[in-house]
């Protein structure tokens, strides 16, 4: 069963992408120019939920079997996250030869090999998807290497702490480093500053340490008396300077901004999980638009690249004139593809790895 409040956070952090990609038009506008500003810190949010459930459906896993079976569980990751991916690389190849356009065969590769973060990718979005794989194999070797210390899983899963201390040191101080390092930002620095899994990797594991600290020590009890209100000002307010500030040039928000983010998410992780399920038509129908917003993220840059421009060719609309069209085709169009598509493959290829893979039931706090 899914988590009704996490499917809303996941339409909220889609949403702050997607006004991150705005084509230019929005500068009149302020409230678009702060979307379009701060709407990056949707993939944070996106990193802190999958570390938090996927790390949850791990701890599930070993309460309900007393061990933990790491290539089942990088097997199923994988048929979460590839075979969308695959079809947006198919028809990107397709339409690429279509357009007479030579097919940038390095990309393809670095892409298909989940390395578009380093060496070059054939959009400028699914870096956060290598950064997600990066995580999931050296969490799956920590832990490999701990289980085979420790005699117990629940040993191994003690040292979760520790590896999140070592994994946020870490990453801020390649952060520090590259900030100090690099002069003016160009798009070649963009993997030091930016895209690069050992900048980024703190903000999934800070997820796994929420989700260590609910299953196994009580955080859900611990923060019962809070009010949900609380929680969501306060990680509203920590995503604020993200929005005043331009992560591209202020570079305080490209080292210590990372970590403000991934405190601010995981305020807001643990107020929406509070609901559990809900009721009511509209309520529903947006927490089913979060649940497919994997495949809406990754085919919102297609209809930047793709429809927009062919609709403005088609129809002499210009960009300036018909913003507001612009706006709605983008944004509509993106929902209206990822969702359809999310029940045309990402769907029957999860069904299909539950038949082939399934796992041990689950509560619906690790559903995901």
């Amino acid at each position: 069963m899914r988590n009704t409040g996490l499917d809303l956070l996941r339409l909220v952090a889609i949403l702050l992408v997607l006004g991150r990609h705005l084509l230019p038009g929005y500068e009149d506008n302020p409230f678009l120019s702060v979307w379009r500003t701060g709407g990056w810190v949707g993939v944070d949010l996106f990193f802190v939920l999958s570390g938090f459930l996927v790390s949850g459906l791990l701890f599930e896993e070993y309460k309900k079997r007393g061990s933990l079976d790491l290539k089942r569980f990088l097997i199923r990751r994988g048929f979460k996250i590839y075979p969308p991916l695959f079809l947006l690389i198919v028809v990107t190849v397709i339409v690429t030869w279509l357009q007479g356009r030579p097919i940038r065969i390095r990309q393809t590769i670095s892409e298909l090999l989940m390395m578009q973060n380093y060496t070059g990718a054939l959009w400028n979005h699914t870096w956060s998807l290598a950064v997600e794989w990066h995580f999931y194999l050296l969490l799956a070797a920590a832990l490999f290497l701990l289980l085979r210390k420790c005699p117990r899983p629940q040993q191994a899963l003690a040292y979760i702490p520790l590896i999140f201390l070592a994994c946020a040191v870490f990453c801020f101080a390649a952060r520090l480093l590259a900030s100090l390092f690099i002069g003016t930002v160009g798009p070649q620095h963009f993997k030091w500053l930016y895209f690069g899994s050992h900048i980024r990797l703190d903000s999934l594991m800070f997820g796994v340490l929420l989700a260590y600290l609910w299953h196994f020590h009580g955080l859900k009890a611990k923060i019962a008396k809070v009010p949900t209100i609380l929680l969501l000002v306060a990680g509203a307010a920590l995503f604020i300077p993200a929005f005043l500030f331009e992560v591209e040039t202020h570079k305080p928000m490209s080292v210590a901004g990372y970590t403000l983010l991934y405190v601010a998410s995981g305020f807001l992780v643990l107020a929406a999980v509070r609901l559990e399920s809900g009721s009511g038509k509209w309520l529903m129908l947006l927490a089913a638009v979060g649940g497919a917003s994997y495949s809406i993220y990754l085919w919102h840059m297609a209809v930047n690249r793709w429809l927009w421009p062919w609709l403005s060719d088609g129809f002499s609309l210009s960009l300036g004139v018909h913003y507001p069209l612009y706006m709605f085709v983008f944004i509509a169009g993106s929902i209206a593809l990822g969702f359809w598509l999310n029940r045309l493959v990402e769907k029957p290829s999860l069904r299909l790895r539950e038949a082939l893979f399934p796992r041990a039931k689950v509560s619906a706090t690790a559903a995901g």
